[in-house]
């Protein structure tokens, strides 16, 4: 295998995430993984960020070697292609979002922990329901 986010060589896995419930085959859907609290929804500090086209139905996301530990997914699907999600002026989500375990947050994004999912030595697999405003 390949070099690891943690840097532990041979001890990676491969998370297949599997994004459901996409109403629409416009833009993108976006993938992103991070590794803790300290840096979780910052952009700029995440692990991994996939962007595929999206489709009808659902997309499925293969992140490489993922070292073991714990680790938080937010997806949005992208319909307009702008590479961003656009919020209201209200701060409100104007585009399908979702988050690892499913966690639906109310009026404010989860934290981390409420979001965090286990990755051992073996590939893994986990499925996340898109939700739009």
């Amino acid at each position: 295998m390949g070099a690891t986010l943690g840097g532990q060589g041979a001890l990676a896995a491969d998370v297949t995430v599997t994004v459901d419930d996409i109403h629409s085959a416009d833009g993108k859907v976006y993938v992103t993984l991070w590794g803790n609290a300290e840096t979780w929804l910052d952009d700029q500090k995440s692990l991994q960020n996939i962007g595929l086209p999206a489709a009808v139905g659902k997309v499925v996301f293969t992140l490489h070697d993922v070292a073991p530990g714990h680790y938080a997914i937010a997806t949005f699907h992208d319909e307009n292609d702008n590479g961003e999600m656009d919020f209201s002026l209200l701060g409100l989500p104007e585009e399908g979002y979702a988050f690892s375990r499913d966690v639906r947050p109310f009026l404010s994004a989860p934290s981390f922990d409420s979001c965090a999912f286990e990755v051992g030595i073996d590939d893994a697999a986990l499925t996340i329901h898109m939700v739009y405003p």
